[in-house]
């Protein structure tokens, strides 16, 4: 297995911390794990158009409520920005597999409203994880 740090867009506790994202390969497959961040970084999405995901785990935070573009965590429409500039980028493609966690209890939607809604957007290609899911 082989990991490789990627900077989030998530500040740490302490003055000069910074989060991360992971890309691990194993066996022939990349899993894109960011479950912690806010809008991905330019940097973020000019590294992952080099690579092909079969598995990405991310953070959809703040569900229906606004956030700012420097916010620290997603809602549904950074999501989708998110996750639509990676398709468009070939970073993920028809077989990928999108996991979306990190959901707060304030974001107006419950689970099976959040589900209704990437669906309407990804088909089932993107699902709302829970604890217990495995991959």
């Amino acid at each position: 297995m082989r990991v490789t740090p990627v900077t989030a867009n998530h500040a740490g506790f302490f003055a000069g911390e910074q989060g991360y994202n992971y890309l691990i390969e194993e066996d022939g497959r990349t899993t894109f794990y960011a479950s912690d961040t806010g809008r991905f970084l330019d940097r973020t999405m000019e590294f992952l158009a080099g690579w092909r995901v079969q598995t990405l785990i991310i953070e959809g935070s703040y569900g229906k409520l606004p956030v700012s573009r420097e916010c620290n965590h997603m809602n549904a429409g950074s999501l989708c920005e998110t996750l639509d500039q990676l398709f468009a980028q070939g970073t993920l493609g028809a077989g990928s597999r999108i996991y979306v966690t990190h959901i707060g209890h304030k974001g107006q939607w419950n689970l099976t409203d959040y589900q209704q809604f990437l669906d309407s957007r990804y088909g089932g290609q993107a699902q709302i994880a829970w604890d217990g899911l495995r991959i």
